[in-house]
C-alpha cells in the first residue's frame, strides 16, 4: 500500500473577504505553493521517500525577489506570483501560527564591499539583513549552521557540510519549523506494508506504526469510479505546551493521506496518481465525511536535500544565472556582479504516534563573478619578498626579505 500525504492547515472562511481583492491574492498564492509542490514532487526519484516544503520555498523565492532587481527580479515574479507572497505567509503565521506552533523566518547574510560609498540595504530588507564574512574560515559554514539548527529547533544540524565558497556575496537562509499533536490517541503497532518494490506475488513486511479509533474526516467511493481514499488526520497544538487541565483545542492542520486502490508500481503509476491527485484536491473537502474508523498508519522518518537550480531553468528565470548586477535592493550603485551559485531545500520531517514534527530550509546564494584580465605566469621569473610597513613613508618599507629567479619550478 502506497500513501501519499500532505500537511495542510484548516480555517474557517470568512464570507466577508470572499470576492474582494485581499481573498483573490491570498488564493493565487496558495495556488503558487500548489504548483511548487506538484513541481517538486514530480520531479524526484519515484522509488525513493521524499518531503518536501513548497510554503517554505515559496517563502524564500519571495524574498530573492525582493532582494534582486532588473530581469531577475521581473522573471522571478513572472514565474512564481512572488511579488504579493507576503499576503499569505502573514496570514498563516498571524492566525494559525501559534495554533499547530509553525515558525517562518527569513535572513540574509551579505558581504559587505569596502566602500565609503556602499548604502545599507533597501529598508524592507534591513529587519533581516546581517553582514557575514565567508572568507572567514572560522565561522563559514560554522555560523550558519548554528543558526539554521537553532531555527529548526535542532532539525537540521548541518545544512552545508562544506564550507560556502568564499566568494559569496550574499546568502539567503529560509527556514520553517513546525510541530503538532494529534487530536485523537494513538498507540503502537505493527503495518503489513506493502511495497511496489517487493513485486504482487511476495507477502508484505512489518513495518512500525500507530492505531487509533476514532471519528475521522473521510472519502472513499463505494461505487469504485475513482481509484483511492483519503483520510484526514486533526492535529493541534504539541502536548508539552499546552496546560494539563486545558481544554482539547479545535484542530487547524490536518495530515491528509492519499491511498490509491492499487499499489504504485511505476513511475508512469505515480505520475497518473499525482495527476488524478491535483485535478481532484481543491474539490475533495466537499465530498468527505466523518467515519469512526479504526486508523492504522505507518510512522515514517523522511530526510530529503534537493538542488533546486534546476528549478530556474525550467521556470525560464534565468538571468539570474549569468553574471550581472542582480542584488540592486542589497547593494544598491555598488552592486557587485555576482550570479546564482546555490540552490538548495533540505527537509527532515517525522511522524509517530505523538504527531508530526518537521523543518525545512531554502538557501540560495549569489556568488562574484568578475572578468579578470589573464596573468599567466609560465616562463622564468625574478621575485622578491619584501616588508609593506603600514605607513609607506617608513624608511623600512620595501626592505628584501627574500629575492630570487625561477626558471625551472
Amino acid at each position: 500500500m502506497k500513501i501519499s500525504g500532505f500537511l495542510i492547515p484548516l480555517s474557517t472562511t470568512c464570507n466577508a473577504l470572499q470576492g474582494s481583492p485581499f481573498y483573490a491574492g491570498i488564493e493565487e498564492m496558495k495556488d503558487r505553493v500548489s504548483d511548487l509542490s506538484r513541481y517538486l514532487l514530480s520531479n524526484s526519484d519515484f522509488t525513493e521517500n521524499i518531503a518536501v516544503s513548497p510554503l517554505n520555498v515559496f517563502s524564500a523565492l519571495k524574498v530573492l525577489q525582493e532582494s534582486t532587481s532588473g530581469a531577475a527580479r521581473d522573471e522571478l515574479d513572472a514565474a512564481f506570483g512572488t511579488e504579493n507572497g507576503n499576503l499569505l505567509e502573514n496570514k498563516i503565521t498571524q492566525y494559525h501560527g501559534e495554533l499547530f506552533k509553525l515558525k517562518m523566518v527569513n535572513r540574509i547574510f551579505y558581504q559587505k564591499i569596502d566602500n565609503e560609498n556602499a548604502k545599507e540595504p533597501a529598508n524592507s530588507l534591513q529587519d533581516f539583513t546581517e553582514v557575514f564574512d565567508f572568507r572567514n574560515p572560522l565561522l563559514n559554514p560554522l555560523h550558519i549552521n548554528k543558526y539554521i539548527e537553532q531555527r529548526t529547533k535542532g532539525k537540521i544540524e548541518e545544512a552545508f557540510p562544506k564550507p560556502i565558497d568564499p566568494d559569496t556575496f550574499f546568502l539567503l537562509i529560509s527556514t520553517l519549523y513546525y510541530k503538532a499533536s494529534w487530536a485523537s490517541s494513538f498507540e503502537y503497532t505493527t503495518v503489513c506494508w506493502k511495497n511496489s518494490l517487493m513485486g504482487a506475488s511476495l507477502p508484505c513486511e512489518d513495518r512500525d506504526g500507530f492505531v487509533g479509533t476514532d471519528f475521522f474526516n473521510m472519502f472513499f467511493d463505494w461505487k469504485g469510479e475513482r481509484p483511492f481514499r483519503v483520510v484526514e488526520l486533526p492535529l493541534t497544538l504539541p502536548k508539552e505546551t499546552k496546560n494539563k487541565f486545558e481544554p482539547l483545542k479545535k484542530p487547524f492542520s490536518v495530515l491528509q493521506i492519499w491511498v490509491p486502490n492499487n499499489v504504485l508500481e511505476t513511475e508512469q503509476d505515480h505520475r497518473e496518481f499525482l495527476n488524478l491527485m491535483e485535478k481532484e484536491k481543491k474539490t475533495i473537502a466537499q465530498e468527505m465525511s466523518d467515519s469512526r474508523v479504526r486508523l492504522v498508519v505507518p510512522k515514517f522518518s523522511i530526510s530529503t536535500e534537493l538542488d533546486l537550480k534546476e528549478m530556474f531553468y525550467q521556470h525560464n528565470v534565468t538571468s539570474i544565472l549569468a553574471p550581472g548586477h542582480h542584488l540592486g535592493p542589497i547593494y544598491g550603485d555598488n552592486d557587485p556582479i555576482t550570479s546564482l551559485n546555490e540552490a538548495k531545500h533540505v527537509v527532515q520531517l517525522d511522524v509517530d504516534e505523538n504527531g508530526i514534527e518537521g523543518a525545512a530550509v531554502t538557501a540560495f546564494s549569489m556568488m562574484y563573478r568578475s572578468f579578470p584580465t589573464p596573468f599567466n605566469i609560465d616562463r622564468p621569473f625574478y621575485f622578491r619578498l619584501i616588508l609593506k610597513a603600514a605607513d609607506p613613508s617608513m624608511p623600512e618599507n620595501d626592505v628584501e626579505i627574500f629575492s630570487g629567479r625561477v626558471v625551472n619550478p
